[in-house]
């Protein structure tokens, strides 16, 4: 295998070939070569040589023009060995898949697809197009371009056409917030760049997948290589082969696996957008299940999560709040309460999450207040005294 990836011009540490190994169907020591160069696309590491990267291509599957190729490699990041990253190559050939369209009619196209340019602008957009001898270019590789421009309008009745045009997916309500931060003039109009600096407000900011490893190490995320390749291949990504941060976090959410050393918990809390309190904190650490080297399931992490989230109410006003949902309790009933709900510093308390009480030694409750239904479970009877 070795042997045949660097005939393509593909290098791979020992690391990286057992990594590839291991998440291919490898029959008694064969494998199909193009689940091999599949598996090549989304790994991590591994270098190509630059002169090599239309052959490594061409044997992906991937045929480009020599202009086409020309428009890739020329953004190239190349080492002094001259020797490219793989990650660079394939996020880089991404906006050179699916349709075609044809550059003489781009004014029809870009109308289409809500985009109005100025005669100059598209000239200037047509110079930096690899445009084929059919006159034709790759539509991601077109919008790609538009993105990169930062010039034109798009019509705001067609401002959801636009953004799928650029590989972005957006909820409803994220479309009717992105609207409410967008200025448009009297003929319903808003410039591009617009478009794309209140789409990061929104979403987060945008990331390279080929950045991905460090963008998951500075979340202080830890996950196995195949998390990775899966990860790799499910991220939305637009035209440019990047992510918005709302997309990833989302993403990362849903892993099956993967590490949190508990050193790193409140980093990776603050980056998945949660703020808590010291107090708050420690209720959250407390009963995650930590493995002997400090580390605890990503998965038991995200469960939490859903615990501290949703409208705080001010403690002072807890037992109004039960009475309201039909639970009565009396003041020393609602004084150990508070013992075992995380207040913050403000006297405020989680009003749809209250999970993983302890008291009278061993025995457990959970009270769960989640859209205004309160559950209790009782492992033993004597718990009841409490309420």
């Amino acid at each position: 295998m070795e042997t045949v990836l660097g005939n393509m011009g593909i290098e791979l540490t020992d690391k990286e070939l057992s990594e590839l190994v291991n998440n291919l169907p490898v029959d008694k020591g064969k494998v199909y070569q193009k689940r091999l160069l599949n598996g090549i696309k989304f790994l991590k590491g591994g270098k190509i040589d630059s002169s090599k990267v239309y052959t490594v291509l061409e044997n992906m599957g991937m045929n480009l023009t020599e202009k086409e190729l020309k428009d890739l490699t020329q953004n190239l990041p190349v080492d002094v060995n001259g020797k490219v990253d793989l990650e660079k190559v394939m996020n880089e050939v991404k906006p050179f898949s699916g349709d075609k369209v044809d550059t003489s009619k781009l004014e029809n196209v870009l109308g289409n697809l809500g985009i109005k340019l100025t005669s100059n602008e598209r000239l200037n957009l047509l110079e930096t197009l690899p445009v084929n001898a059919d006159g034709k270019v790759y539509q991601k590789r077109l919008m790609k371009g538009i993105k990169s421009l930062k010039r034109g309008n798009i019509d705001v009745n067609k401002l959801d056409t636009f953004l799928e045009s650029m590989g972005i997916n957006i909820t409803e309500e994220e479309f009717m917030d992105l609207i409410e931060k967008l200025p448009c003039d009297d003929e319903e109009k808003i410039k591009v760049d617009t478009v794309m600096k209140e789409l990061s407000t929104v979403l987060g900011k945008q990331i390279n997948v080929s950045d991905l490893k460090k963008a998951l190490k500075d979340m202080k995320v830890e996950v196995t290589d195949k998390e990775y390749l899966n990860l790799v291949k499910t991220l939305p990504v637009d035209v440019e082969g990047k992510v918005f941060r709302k997309r990833l976090l989302d993403s990362v959410k849903n892993l099956k696996r993967g590490k949190i050393d508990m050193i790193n918990l409140d980093t990776f809390l603050e980056n998945m957008g949660m703020e808590l309190s010291h107090k708050e904190l420690e209720d959250f650490s407390q009963n995650l299940p930590v493995d002997v080297d400090g580390k605890v399931d990503l998965k038991n992490v995200t469960m939490s999560m859903k615990d501290f989230t949703g409208e705080k109410i001010n403690a002072s006003d807890l037992k109004n709040v039960l009475g309201d949902m039909g639970i009565e309790v009396n003041d020393k009933e609602r004084l150990e309460l508070l013992k075992l709900l995380p207040v913050d510093g403000e006297l405020h308390l989680g009003y749809c999450d209250l999970q993983s009480i302890e008291f009278y030694g061993s025995i457990y409750d959970v009270y769960t207040l989640k859209c205004h239904v309160f559950i209790f479970t009782c492992p033993h009877p004597t718990a009841l005294a409490f309420l």
